[in-house]
């Protein structure tokens, strides 16, 4: 029985898991559609979505299937992690549903929360501040050198400290994407897509923990744990796994103006999409000094799900990352262990019953802070 809930909550997640969330609200001709901003301000997008490729009636027909044999085979935390998950898909689901109506917004508001008044307030001391020029030498076939350097150097470091049981073991297949506006890894598959861009070390420094040191980290030991959970995801997993990335590069690149400028951008983009349309977003952010293809993407995002995007109207997916980033930080100043937070695609709300699991593979304690240093070496790299 446990094997056959197994495979249908993999199925699920392949349908309306975090992943599919972000890959059936882009917009297919975001690039055509950006051109035609860049060429002129004052146009609202018009944004095509792909197909969602299932029934919502029959993931929820699924969903109910599931509920009832994981309530009726399974005990203990199995039990309370599987039906968590289920309730996510459930959400998952009602927000693909609700893709270009006027449900999304509450329905992403559901899901990832709105950003909070003292949030609007960070954002809007922060997204005008000015950027100084940043040597970038750092070419794209450079970055893949060193993303697989740091890949390998994290290998290392599990064969030899990870108590005989590696945790990341493989060298993730790395590209360059022409069309990738940032680093994106595709963990189930080892692969990482590379922007066609030249970086400053701090950038790659700060992109390397948040995209290997903290993703790629969680979903391979994750891999090695006693059940699904840990890699398919706990509820609300991604709050962790984002919130984690962003304090790691807070200690490997502290108070990074670009990424503070591009944190504080996301979220006045979101605050100002419930009552704005899209060229309102893109001419504010304009006049705060982002380059037109920044604030192209920051308005974007907070438009993201809707086809006619001079409605108003939020997704508020982005906020992902900021309220992630403050569990993240509550749990550590609650006395948290810190390796926990690697035990896979874990939420830190079920951190004691996480370290009660039989079979358990245990991080070894000082693998965050080894990660964070070996990402450091590349602030000055050889």
């Amino acid at each position: 029985m446990s094997e056959i809930i197994d495979q249908g909550l993999a199925e699920l997640d392949k349908k309306v898991g975090w992943n599919k969330l972000l890959v059936l609200t882009r917009p297919g001709n975001e690039t055509d559609e950006r051109d035609r901003v860049l060429a002129n301000p004052s146009h609202n997008p018009t944004f095509t979505y792909p197909d969602m490729g299932f029934s919502h009636r029959d993931v929820y027909i699924d969903i109910s299937r599931l509920r009832g044999m994981v309530g009726d085979s399974m005990t203990g935390f199995e039990r309370v992690i599987n039906l968590g998950f289920l309730e996510q898909l459930e959400l998952n689901n009602r927000y693909l549903e609700a893709r270009d109506t006027t449900g999304l917004q509450e329905a992403s508001a559901d899901i990832f929360s709105r950003p909070e008044e003292e949030d609007v307030l960070w954002a809007e001391q922060r997204y005008r501040i000015e950027l100084p020029n940043e040597d970038k030498p750092f070419t794209p076939e450079m970055v893949i050198k060193y993303l697989k350097k740091y890949n390998q150097m994290i290998v290392e470091y599990m064969k030899e400290f990870g108590q005989g049981l590696p945790g990341i073991t493989r060298i993730y297949d790395i590209t360059i994407n022409p069309n990738r506006t940032g680093i994106f890894v595709r963990e189930e598959d080892g692969k990482i897509e590379v922007p066609d861009r030249d970086v400053s070390g701090i950038k790659l420094a700060s992109d390397s923990v948040h995209e290997i040191g903290t993703h790629a980290v969680q979903y391979e030991i994750g891999c090695k744990q006693p059940f699904p959970a840990f890699w398919l995801g706990f509820p609300a997993r991604s709050f962790t796994s984002e919130g984690l990335a962003l304090h790691n590069e807070e200690h490997v690149a502290p108070e990074y103006g670009p990424k503070i400028k591009k944190r504080a951008g996301n979220i006045m983009a979101m605050h100002m999409a419930v009552d704005n349309s899209f060229s309102d977003i893109y001419n504010e952010l304009l006049g705060a000094g982002y380059k037109p293809k920044e604030a192209f993407k920051c308005a974007m995002s907070a438009k993201r799900g809707f086809s006619d995007t001079s409605r108003k109207g939020a997704n508020f997916n982005r906020n992902l990352y900021v309220k992630g980033l403050k569990d993240v930080k509550a749990y550590l100043e609650g006395g948290g262990e810190e390796w926990v937070l690697y035990a896979g695609r874990i939420n830190p709300v079920y951190a004691d019953r996480i370290k009660k699991v039989e079979g358990l593979y245990k991080p070894p304690e000082n693998l965050p802070e080894e990660i964070r240093n070996l990402a450091k070496s590349f602030l000055n790299p050889d």
